[in-house]
């Protein structure tokens, strides 16, 4: 068997971490993956434009190479200038701060990845380094020496884990993230005006986070995204932040309070996908903009099995909280423990969404989506009732071509309604107007006490 060659070369290596990274996460796991995935986008596109190499992001771990010490302690400069941008729309214990060491050394190559004492040296200056700060081996600091408007402060000779030899190492004398490093504009720049709230509830769906920090797992956090979004879209009474603009979120990092200022909603829902072996789990919250409080919040855990049908489980668990928590209350979860079929209740909300239309195209669609509910859902009684309260709002709108059939099918879903013990009144409301028409006002009056 032929051993596989492996290649030796010099590079100066930057290695960085997130300061209090497992403090974030206990904190705000999906806000912390939200923000450490615009920084890593960032961070990537810094290293590739100084002429590195990003070898590794794990977590919150960065390994990067580069040929000569220049360049790497000029992008280790700009990473926090990079982050520090990203960072300033969060307050400060919300901040993703990176401290970084770096190390020229002899590492050895084994296809994209790269090991050596080298590579651990550059990890243990990182420890050493101050949040916002830049600590390097005394082998990079002669190399760089009156080459950069950068002051380091000699640290000394420090002993290194693993490392047998001590190591000289060098601060960043003003570490980025302290105020004396920031640039201050010469005009201040006002801050944007704060959108207007609509009258009824406004909500912005955010892309949902591959907590896995997975690329090839990002289809199916994209995918339910997308989803609820489509469903919430059918609710009138909710003023809905269009998916373009949701997803254009995805790669800007702003707290919840300037998300809410800069789009003009009241809430923010915002959600995390992880997968472990055969399981998945889905967090999801709701979110006030003004304080940033949440108000709700909910985990659903599942077999992975057919995922789209995954996905409409957990679609309809998350539009059902939504319409209770945001717009119908009560009635929602009527609705809720009416219909257990996903399907059924995407054509619910459909047919509820239309059915209050003046248009006749509308309201015969509204009949459609309660037919089809009958349809999935024989022994619910909510199906039988929407669709009688169709049918009569049809005839009523002059939206009927033929009114005796229709009024005839409203009869039809009135008794089925009722017979299924039909406990939203709806049935019965449907009768009043019923005998009202037929101006039989005793009945009528009769029918709509009992509603």
């Amino acid at each position: 068997m032929t051993e596989r060659p492996y290649k030796r070369h010099l590079a100066a290596l930057i290695s960085a971490d997130v300061v209090g990274y497992s403090r974030l996460m206990a904190d705000d796991e999906i806000g912390t993956i939200r923000t450490l995935t615009i920084c890593r986008e960032q961070i990537a596109a810094v290293v590739k434009s100084a002429g590195g190499r990003l070898v590794d992001f794990v977590g919150d771990n960065l390994l990067a190479e580069f040929s000569n010490t220049l360049d790497a302690v000029q992008c280790a400069d700009r990473i926090h200038r990079a982050t520090g941008e990203i960072n300033s729309g969060f307050p400060e214990h919300r901040r993703l701060v990176f401290r970084i060491g770096i190390h020229l050394g002899d590492v050895t190559a084994d296809g994209d990845r790269i090991y050596g004492d080298g590579v651990n040296i550059a990890a243990r200056l990182q420890a050493l380094a101050r949040p916002g700060g830049i600590c390097i081996s005394d082998m990079v600091y002669r190399q760089i020496r009156g080459k950069l408007e950068m002051e380091f402060v000699d640290m000394g000779a420090k002993r290194l884990k693993n490392i047998p030899d001590p190591v000289r190492t060098y601060q960043l004398a003003a570490p980025r993230g302290e105020a004396a490093d920031l640039p201050q504009p010469s005009v201040a720049t006002p801050p944007l005006e704060p959108l207007p709230l609509p009258a009824k509830p406004s909500l912005v769906v955010l892309p949902f986070v591959n907590l896995d920090m997975d690329r090839h797992q990002d289809h199916f956090s994209d995918g339910l995204t997308l989803d609820i979004i489509t469903a919430l879209v059918q609710m009138p009474s909710l003023f809905l932040i269009s998916d373009s603009t949701s997803f254009g979120m995805k790669s800007t990092a702003m707290s919840i309070p300037e998300i809410g200022r800069r789009l003009g909603v009241q809430y923010a829902l915002e959600g995390g996908v992880r997968r472990s072996g055969n399981r998945l789990r889905v967090s999801a919250r709701l979110s006030e903009t003004g304080k940033g409080r949440q108000i709700w919040g909910q985990r659903f855990d599942c077999q992975l099995g057919d995922m789209f049908e995954i996905q409409d489980e957990i679609t309809s668990e998350i539009v059902t909280a939504m319409d209770i928590k945001l717009v119908s209350g009560e009635p929602a979860r009527v609705v809720r423990s009416a219909v257990k079929n996903t399907r059924a209740l995407d054509y619910y909300y459909r047919g509820w969404s239309a059915l209050f239309s003046s248009s006749p195209q509308y309201i015969q669609l509204s009949q459609q989506m309660f037919e089809e509910m009958i349809r999935l859902e024989p022994d619910s009684s909510l199906g039988y009732a929407l669709g009688a309260w169709a049918y009569c709002w049809g005839v009523f709108k002059n939206a009927s071509d033929d009114s005796e059939r229709d009024l005839q099918r409203v009869r039809e879903l009135v008794s089925n309604a009722r017979a299924l013990g039909d406990d939203t009144g709806m049935a019965d409301l449907v009768l009043a107007h019923l005998h009202l028409f037929n101006k039989d006002h005793a009945k009528a009056l009769a029918a709509a006490e009992q509603a």
